[in-house]
């Protein structure tokens, strides 16, 4: 992890401008691109399982389950969801690397931003699971590549997976497996760029000169805080993502959008121009707060469990 941060994440964490990082968010798409068209095809031609079952004891693929076990299952896991979109914080620096900046540009590169990763991620979460049902590990590249599970925690088939392995005879999906890694790993500097501007906007002010001991400093401290997150938590850093999730993927995508928008258009002049969208407005800024306090008490309840 260490030299992976060091040669690869920072280096490119570095760079002055966003457009500099063009071919690695390019790269990164073609790989989750790959990814779901490989996933919807073993959709319809993937029987792994099925001819190993007897051979390797595998777990038999159950029925689809329409919906969770209760309300609180399904609940908890929709500021997780509401997090894969949380892209606003982006939106002013793209703007700003815009050769021809305009609000017009501007919604055709959010409606994309959006509905991508919307069809993305329900075709291939939906073949998905119809294909795994119980046998889906989290991550749909593991069932590409043949894993099983060998050790459980429990009981056979009906608790979480303990010890897992792989066949690995699939060389499509060992590539994708590895060009999957490297996007992930390409991609944080393309957050840490929106999240630098950020600081230096509410530390410096929006209007500071570039430097670069202010863009090398942030940028080491930055990586080096995440670094010492990913060591010390290790594979307990789920519980980042469930609390990020739960308090930040409300406020950014509904609160603060709906408090800024109301802000702005206290004035009558402003109310005659864009006060269009207030009832949406105070619909988002409710819907956040109810999301919010639901996904901080579920993780309570997870805690004190």
């Amino acid at each position: 992890q260490v030299l992976i941060t060091v040669v690869m994440v920072l280096p490119l964490c570095l760079l002055k401008n966003l457009n500099a990082l063009g071919s690695s968010a390019i790269f990164a798409l073609i790989v989750y691109l790959l990814v779901a068209v490989t996933g919807v095809i073993s959709f319809f031609t993937d029987d792994w399982h099925e001819s190993n079952q007897e051979s390797l004891n595998l777990c038999p693929v159950g029925e689809p389950l329409w919906f969770g076990e209760g309300i609180t299952s399904t609940v908890k896991n929709f500021p997780t969801i509401i997090f894969a979109f949380v892209c606003h914080t982006s939106a002013l620096p793209v703007f700003a690397e815009l050769k021809e900046p305009t609000v017009a540009r501007m919604r055709v590169v959010n409606t994309y931003s959006v509905l991508m990763p919307y069809v993305l991620y329900m075709a291939v979460g939906l073949l998905y699971y119809f294909t795994y049902v119980n046998t889906a590990f989290s991550s749909v590249l593991m069932n590409l590549r043949h894993c099983y599970c060998k050790e459980f925690s429990g009981e056979h088939c009906n608790s979480a997976c303990k010890l897992q392995e792989c066949a690995d005879d699939n060389l499509w999906a060992s590539i994708l497996n590895s060009g999957f890694l490297l996007a992930v790993v390409t991609g944080y500097p393309n957050v840490h760029y929106a999240l630098r501007k950020s600081m230096i906007a509410l530390v410096i002010g929006p209007q500071a000169e570039f430097s670069w001991p202010v863009h090398i400093g942030i940028g080491v401290g930055n990586v080096a805080l995440t670094l010492f997150v990913a060591l010390v938590l290790g594979d307990g850093v789920n519980v980042v993502f469930n609390w990020a999730g739960s308090i930040c993927s409300p406020a950014v995508c509904f609160l603060l959008p709906s408090i800024f928008y109301l802000l702005l258009c206290k004035t009558p002049e402003a109310i005659a121009k864009f006060g269009g969208m207030r009832p949406w407005s105070f619909l988002a800024l409710a819907f956040g707060i109810v999301s919010m306090l639901v996904g901080v008490g579920l993780q309570l309840v997870d805690l004190f469990k």
